[in-house]
């Protein structure tokens, strides 16, 4: 039993190591397995009673995995660790906190290599700025690349399926973009009347249908439910199309240019989802003005996602706002809610749009 939390840390460190560089999810997985289990049956080996060879190797073998792993990869253990865990949250459905592996890798202790000798006095050399400290709703994710072109780890989920895959991390695109193979690799299906979404592209302007994804990590962190347009142009030989504001938008975001990281701090009110949910709704709407002045204004929501959405308020603008509220609309489903307005409102021209929602 002593040996389950160092082969559990020492496993996750791997298999996120694997991640944080591209790796194909095979491989790093049978090569972690390599890595930890072909040790521990050498020093087994050693034992005339295999059993208790085989409770020593566990024992140390992860641990001195675990030690030596900033000796050859300095300052990846956390971040390796915070992947991990990201990779068999989503596999595994483990109950398991990304932000706690950072916290472990600052109480582990590690090898640190020895810095070579100079052989001539520095001269210019860059200032790396200490790493971030990071708060309690603070993540750190790495990236590659310069300028515009920032690409970055993410783990894209379909229904029962999930791909590790590179993005550009895009401030100007409202929506999250992704090639057609990778939405077939996920099962993810783009039904004949998928909302259309005009994206930019380097060819132009192009109309894309759009897709539901069922969730995206972003460093550990989950964000369900997100809109993507099906965009070819979009994708890169090292990305599969774009991260857009409606994943993005949800945090605060920090770059460490010396460092090439990104530090995500989550966004007060990120809770209204109604960039990913309002192509997916349509909402109309019929007033009536009665003899004695009254006006009223029948709302109509009607739910094509293939998941439910809560707590949508449509917006009626006729000079001043009202709002027609729904608790929940399920797949498929079609709600109406009717909206008793003042007699001193003028309506005679009027506009309604999904305001807030969430799923």
């Amino acid at each position: 039993m002593l040996a389950v939390p160092a082969l559990l840390a020492s496993t996750l460190a791997l298999l996120g190591l694997g991640v944080l560089r591209a790796a194909h999810p095979t491989a790093v997985s049978v090569a972690a397995l390599l890595l930890i289990g072909l040790p521990v049956m050498g020093v087994s080996s050693l034992f005339r009673q295999r059993a208790l060879g085989l409770g020593v190797g566990l024992l140390l073998w992860p641990a001195a995995l675990l030690v030596g792993l900033p000796l050859y990869f300095p300052a990846e253990r956390g971040e390796a660790l915070a992947a991990g865990v990201g990779v068999m949250t989503a596999a595994l459905g483990l109950p398991i906190e990304p932000a706690l592996a950072l916290e472990l890798d600052r109480w582990l202790p590690g090898l640190k290599s020895r810095p070579p000798l100079p052989t001539a006095p520095p001269e210019a050399a860059p200032v790396v700025p200490p790493p971030h400290a990071l708060e309690e709703d603070e993540v750190v994710l790495p990236y590659e690349g310069e300028g515009r072109s920032l690409f970055v780890p993410l783990t894209l989920e379909g229904p029962g399926r999930a791909a590790e895959v590179w993005m550009i991390f895009d401030t100007g695109a409202s929506f999250t973009t992704a090639n057609t193979a990778t939405l077939d690799a996920l099962g993810v299906e783009v039904p004949d009347d998928a909302p259309e979404l005009t994206v930019q592209t380097a060819n132009g302007d192009r109309v894309t249908r759009l897709a539901l994804l069922d969730r995206v990590w972003i460093a550990g962190l989950e964000v369900e439910g997100v809109t993507v347009g099906v965009c070819e142009e979009c994708a890169h030989d090292r990305s599969v199309g774009l991260l857009g504001l409606n994943v993005s938008g949800r945090f605060l975001v920090t770059v460490d240019q010396a460092r090439h990281e990104l530090v995500l701090k989550g966004r007060k009110g990120a809770d209204n989802r109604v960039l990913d949910i309002a192509p997916w709704v349509d909402v109309a709407a019929v007033a009536t003005r009665f003899g004695d002045g009254r006006a009223e204004v029948r709302v109509t929501m009607t739910n094509r996602a293939r998941r439910a959405a809560r707590d949508l308020v449509a917006t009626i603008t006729c000079g001043e706002a009202y709002e027609a509220r729904l608790a929940r609309l399920g797949a498929g489903q079609q709600g109406e809610v009717t909206v008793a307005l003042p007699v001193t409102a003028r309506c005679e021209s009027y506009m309604v749009a999904l305001g807030s929602a969430t799923w």
